[in-house]
C-alpha cells in the first residue's frame, strides 16, 4: 500500500521532496524587476518570462528573485515590453535541490523555447 503524500495547507509548512518545491496555485506576476513598484522579493524560489501571448519563455529557479530577473535584464534576456515575470517563493527551509528538481519538472513540463538545457545547471 502506497504512503500518504503529505498535505500542505500553507506555505510555511515544510516541502516534501517528491512534489513541488512551491505552493500550489498560480504564481505571482511582475511587469518591472526595479524599484518600489517591484513585487519580486529578495527571496529563493522559481519563476519563469512569460510573454504576449501565455507562452513560457524561460523557467528557473534562484536564492534572489529580483536579484536574478535584474540580471536578466541587463543581459538583455528579459524584454519587459514584451514579457511578464511569473514567480513563486519557495517557503522557507526548501533545499536547493528540491529547487533544482521543481525548475527541470518545469522545464519538461512546459519546454520553454529559452531554455537550452533540461535545468540544475547553475552554480551551487
Amino acid at each position: 500500500m502506497k504512503k500518504p503524500v503529505p498535505v500542505r495547507t500553507t506555505a510555511e509548512e515544510p516541502v516534501d521532496a517528491k512534489r513541488s518545491a512551491i505552493p500550489p496555485g498560480r504564481m505571482a506576476i511582475s511587469g518591472t524587476v526595479r524599484g518600489p513598484d517591484c513585487a519580486i522579493p529578495s527571496l529563493p524560489g522559481i519563476y519563469r518570462h512569460v510573454g504576449p501571448t501565455g507562452e513560457i519563455d524561460y523557467a528557473g529557479q534562484t536564492n534572489d528573485l529580483r536579484q536574478r530577473q535584474q540580471q536578466h535584464e541587463r543581459l538583455g534576456k528579459l524584454n519587459l515590453d514584451k514579457q511578464r515575470v511569473a514567480f513563486a517563493v519557495a517557503p522557507p527551509g526548501t533545499s536547493k535541490d528540491a529547487l533544482i528538481e521543481t525548475e527541470k519538472a518545469h522545464i519538461a513540463r512546459h519546454q520553454p523555447s529559452g531554455n537550452k538545457t533540461r535545468g540544475g545547471n547553475g552554480r551551487r
